[in-house]
């Protein structure tokens, strides 16, 4: 059980350094630029709201308010878009047969959400560190809705792994899909702020809890936010019933393509 569990923690150490490897190149600022990325896109996202609108944004400061939204679709978008068709661009090690289809989708969603969790974390002690933000009022809800919401990436994730080696159509949907999760979900908003009805609505939005979850753990009574994790957790682990079989059923499909 031991050696197994040893053999299957190095064949993800040797995945995380080839996808490294093969995204970011061999130099240090490859390596770098796993977190770099998000971060610069996030500085510039909170930039213009910052040019845009006032310092405080329904009590809170402006900027952390964008970080604590962004930061979360970041995560989203880097966990799920790299899984369209993961496995026809990694068939070449299939060859080796104590390599599965798991350790290629595994390994790299760990890449991302490694790259994501150290980018949210430097943004905020550099927003701290400038006076941009406060100091985390329960930085476990923080913690907690993190992982939350990386669950939720992972269960989605593993779906549009499966179905895009299964049908070619599936990948045109991706970025759409990733856009619509833009006003679909409180990147820029709150959802006590909506109307009930709105609310109401939101409320089976799995997506909706961890963002909650995240600005709670920030702002603390600044903000009043509204999460029920159960709602996420359950829609993750139906999301996960359905693709974990189906990345394992795609495999022959790839040998025969």
């Amino acid at each position: 059980m031991f050696k197994g569990t040893r053999a299957n923690i190095r064949v993800l150490k040797s995945f995380l350094v080839r996808d490294l490897i093969a995204q970011f190149g061999r130099h240090n600022i490859g390596f770098l630029w796993a977190i770099l990325e998000p971060m610069i896109l996030c500085a510039g996202v909170a930039t213009i709201w910052h040019m845009a609108k006032p310092p405080f944004y329904h009590g809170v400061p402006i900027v952390a308010f964008v970080v604590t939204g962004y930061m979360p679709l970041t995560l989203f978008r880097h966990m799920t878009g790299p899984s369209a068709r993961l496995f026809r661009r990694n068939v070449g090690l299939l060859v080796h047969r104590q390599l599965g289809l798991l350790d290629i989708f595994f390994s790299r969603m760990v890449l991302e959400f490694a790259g994501s969790t150290m980018a949210f974390a430097l943004i905020y002690l550099t927003l701290y560190s400038a006076g941009g933000a406060e100091f985390i009022y329960d930085y476990r809800l923080v913690v907690w809705g993190w992982l939350l919401m990386a669950w939720l990436c992972l269960g989605i994730a593993a779906c549009i792994a499966a179905a895009t080696e299964l049908s070619e159509s599936v990948g045109h949907f991706i970025q759409p899909i990733q856009y619509l999760s833009i006003p679909l979900s409180p990147t820029f908003y709150m959802v006590q702020w909506l109307p009930s009805s709105a609310q109401d609505i939101l409320y089976w939005n799995p997506l909706t809890h961890p963002y909650e979850m995240i600005r709670a753990g920030f702002f603390g009574p600044s903000v009043h936010a509204m999460y029920d994790p159960i709602v996420t957790v359950v829609a993750g682990l139906i999301l996960l019933a359905i693709g974990i079989p189906g990345i394992t059923a795609v495999r022959e499909r790839l040998h025969d393509a």
